[in-house]
């Protein structure tokens, strides 16, 4: 997984709380944990099987997830795929089983206004490709064993 940087997000004002989740990894706030589960895969994972291997072999590649024991597992939760527009695939984890149990933070996320409010003549843009978003942030290692799957 790539370096985010802590020093170069501390520079522009990043909240301690972000800062946290960058260096020491994200808290779930498991608040109630659910019973230990092992459920099964959604039928889209099976009709969509090698399709599932090869997105959990190049997540392991990557060093995105790692491998856990089924003694280690305190939930093992359901994959799925879904379509996305054009036809590709995506792998999702199922983590409904766990809704009941987490208590989300709320935070402030800047919007397109803020954003374009704070762009000047002469300044220069740069996009990126987010399509692995959701990887860039690490679990804290004491709450990866909610989410488990096979």
């Amino acid at each position: 997984m790539g370096t985010l940087q802590p020093l170069a997000w501390q520079n522009i004002g990043t909240s301690d709380t972000v800062l946290n989740w960058i260096l020491e990894g994200v808290p779930l706030h498991v608040v109630d944990p659910p019973h230990k589960c092992n459920l099964p895969n959604r039928v889209t994972g099976f009709r969509a099987e090698s399709f599932v291997d090869q997105e959990v072999t190049n997540l392991l590649l990557q060093d995105r997830i790692q491998p856990f024991s089924a003694e280690q597992a305190h939930c093992i939760l359901p994959l799925t795929v879904v379509s996305k527009k054009g036809g590709k695939l995506r792998l999702v984890l199922d983590c409904r089983h766990l809704n009941q149990a987490i208590l989300c933070p709320s935070f402030k996320q800047e919007g397109l206004d803020f954003v374009s409010s704070q762009i000047r003549s002469g300044d220069r843009l740069l996009s990126t490709d987010i399509s692995s978003g959701f990887y860039h942030l690490r679990i804290v290692p004491s709450e990866r064993k909610f989410l488990c799957f096979r």
